[in-house]
């Protein structure tokens, strides 16, 4: 069974950050997104470059995303305002490569310097010292075009991601395996997946080699053994290169990369994850036996981790049809991913820390451009990707969320009604061009049990349990309504290490608790800036404003920066020593005097060097 792309999102919280997320993607500025790629060719830019990442060192990377997801957004929503936008940013990607000639184009900063040493020789630091992440960088845009050419049928997008293709493979062609795989200590995305997207639409086997090349053979090799050996690892990093193998495997048959890929899913899922689906701290995997980090630090499961191990879960279901890959999707997309978008503003999350009573940091949209903004793009565009499966037999249910199905094969419009973990009510509407005989699958979630009581129309009838679903396979007339109650019961689960933390769930979601807004006394909130080229001279923070007499003390790099005594402002200001290095990392930690000192809302960079700060905002 495949997963259905013909899908619409009703009311409901799927439906309403598919909304923010639309908001947000009609607001941003074409030109200025393009704006490092027109600079690399040489060409000058028709708008500023937006700031922040989009600025310093991983310019570009957000065009990719805003290309996939627009392309979704266009058949998952019906956005077909978004149309003419793709082609405008497609027909600019292709005049900036005719303009550098090469079959290159890409928003890398400094990218002839690069691409030049690379052909040089590649050395241990050549994607290290200068440049930011470039693969991760370029990935997006090959990702990107991919997407707008095989979802929005975009003009031009396959000729301009096949020429930078065969740009690549021309390159490469006098790079030796030992240096190849030296680049691939870099992180590079999912340039496998990307090489293998271009053999399936193309069937040149240049493609799929390539796409083999980017198969890290030091990560795959163990996985395909059935050895973790992913502690220490950047988890961002590895899921990717699994989500590569598990389609290369899709396309060529490869039994291998399937191993390798399943064999990383069943370490990651069982032993690395936590209860709202994500994995990893300060994105990295740690050791699985101790998961104290997890509870402790700042840092929780990274957004683009959960984005990829779902894309994985539905590229291995795909292959396999085991129903444990939807009881993953289903776990990632009602809680890691539905909240990692603020129901209010839209902004989106990069860390969700696991540490009780934490809080949490979402993205300005517009003004924040990070991997986790990028990714969330496509996560809040594709949530429909994951609802229905079918195949030439009949459709299956998969979340049990608000959404209609188009099923042309068998002349059907599907339409669920849920409202979980509120209920465990569930109806289905059948409307029909005609009768018609086909199957229909109901997923039984692993929280719930196969004695589930299925209705037409009122009455009771026998659905047989089979591969995770109960099936229904009958002459349908059209006009039934398909009736079914999930038992929600209230259970806990432990973190995978057996220690004593436990989750709350109720159904598929996982409960919170709305925090209070003090701190208890002593509690350390440590808030990491990370800046390619950091040159920020102060920064301001925010907060709640309290009643005066809770002090509390900021430190920068442990080191105290100053004293805020009066917390009825509701802000301070505070002084950095500039750094010349390639990496500014700056630790920020607030340390309250006691349980009243307000919590820190927003951390803000108020000025570069040189430069005049922005406007303040709401």
């Amino acid at each position: 069974m495949r997963f259905s792309t013909n899908v619409e999102l009703l009311d409901g919280p799927f439906r309403h950050a598919q909304d923010l997320n639309l908001e947000a993607l009609r607001a941003l500025d074409a030109d200025r997104l393009l704006a490092p790629f027109l600079r690399e060719a040489g060409l000058p830019p028709v708008a500023e470059p937006y700031g922040d990442w989009e600025s310093r060192g991983l310019d570009g990377h957000t065009a990719g995303h805003y290309l996939s997801a627009s392309a979704h957004a266009v058949t998952m929503a019906g956005a077909t305002d978004l149309v003419p936008v793709l082609d405008h940013m497609v027909g600019e990607l292709a005049r900036a490569q005719r303009h550098l000639g090469t079959g290159y184009v890409g928003g890398i900063p400094r990218s002839a310097d690069l691409w030049d040493e690379v052909a040089t020789g590649i050395r241990p630091d050549t994607f290290r010292r200068a440049h930011w992440a470039p693969w991760y960088n370029l990935h997006k845009i090959y990702a990107g075009l991919i997407d707008a050419h095989r979802l929005a049928g975009t003009p031009g997008a396959l000729d301009v991601v096949l020429g930078l293709a065969e740009w690549w493979e021309g390159l490469a062609a006098g790079i030796d395996d030992d240096a190849f795989e030296l680049m691939l200590e870099t992180e590079f995305g999912g340039m496998s997946e990307a090489y293998a997207d271009l053999y399936a639409l193309t069937g040149d086997e240049r493609h799929l080699a390539m796409a083999h090349r980017f198969a890290h053979r030091a990560v795959a090799e163990p996985l395909a053994a059935g050895r973790d050996e992913l502690t220490g690892l950047h988890a961002s990093t590895q899921i990717p290169k699994l989500v590569g193998l598990a389609r290369i495997a899709e396309v060529s048959g490869d039994d291998r990369s399937a191993r390798a890929a399943e064999n990383f899913w069943d370490i990651v899922t069982t032993r690395r994850s936590v209860s709202i689906g994500g994995n990893s701290v300060s994105e990295h995997f740690h050791d699985t036996d101790d998961f104290t980090p997890m509870v402790e630090h700042r840092e929780g499961p990274e957004t683009c981790n959960t984005y990829n191990m779902v894309k994985l879960s539905r590229l291995l279901f795909e292959r396999s049809g085991d129903p444990a890959y939807l009881d993953e999707i289903e776990r990632a997309e009602f809680n890691h991913l539905l909240s990692s978008i603020h129901p209010e503003h839209g902004g989106l999350v990069y860390f969700s820390s696991m540490r009780p009573a934490h809080y949490r940091i979402y993205s300005r949209p517009g003004v924040h451009f990070w991997c986790c903004v990028g990714t969330g793009m496509e996560t809040h565009a594709i949530h429909g990707r994951s609802v229905f499966v079918e195949d030439e037999t009949g459709v299956g249910v998969v979340l049990y969320v608000p959404a209609r199905l188009t099923a042309p094969a068998f002349g059907l419009v599907l339409t669920q009604h849920a409202d979980l973990p509120a209920s465990g009510a569930v109806r289905l509407d059948v409307s029909l061009e005609a009768p018609r005989r086909f199957a229909l699958r109901l997923r039984v979630p692993a929280w719930a049990s196969a004695d589930i009581d299925v209705r037409i129309d009122g009455e009771s009838v026998a659905a047989v349990a089979q591969d995770g679903f109960l099936v229904i396979d009958r002459e349908w007339q059209g006009g039934e309504s398909v009736e079914l109650d999930l038992p929600l019961n209230v259970r806990t689960e432990r973190l995978p290490d057996g220690s004593a933390w436990e989750s709350v769930l109720v159904g598929p979601s996982v409960m919170a608790l709305r925090g209070a807004t003090r701190w208890r006394a002593g509690l350390r909130l440590d808030v990491r800036v990370v800046d390619p080229h950091f040159d920020a001279g102060e920064i301001r923070l925010q907060w709640q404003p309290a009643p005066p007499g809770h002090p509390f003390r900021i430190e920068v790099d442990g080191v105290e920066a100053g004293r805020v005594d009066d917390v009825t402002a509701g802000e301070a200001t505070v002084a950095l020593a500039a750094t010349d290095a390639a990496w500014g990392v700056r630790r920020i930690a607030i340390v309250s005097d006691d349980s009243l000192t307000p919590r820190l809302t927003e951390l803000r960079v108020l000025r570069r060097l040189g430069e005049e700060p922005p406007a303040a905002t709401d």
